[in-house]
């Protein structure tokens, strides 16, 4: 299960475009919650006009592995097409769902 901050604002204040099918958020908002280019964030439209704004929390820890394995990783995740660190991500959150 994924850690998450949720915030509430009143987006009217606020100006927001979307190009290519991704929202941009103003600055004052990305610079508020620190947010990154690939940044998750679930939105939320409540029944009072205001829209709930969830941020993934990230950690980033050290794995040593083999190189063998860190090879065996990489095609993987080439065949998937996505990268090792999302192939990562994708193990460890569905071995950790387990518990």
């Amino acid at each position: 299960m994924s850690a998450f901050c949720i915030y509430v604002l009143h987006m009217e204040k606020y100006t927001t475009k979307i190009e290519n099918g991704v929202l941009i958020l103003p600055d004052e908002i990305v610079k508020k919650f620190s947010l990154k280019a690939g940044d998750i964030v679930e939105f939320q439209e409540l029944d009072d006009g205001t829209i709930s704004l969830k941020f993934q929390k990230k950690e980033s820890i050290d794995i040593d592995l083999p190189e063998e394995k860190i090879f065996m990783l990489m095609k993987m995740a080439h065949e998937k097409d996505i990268t090792l660190n999302q192939l990562i991500n994708e193990i460890l959150k569905d071995e950790l769902n387990k518990f």
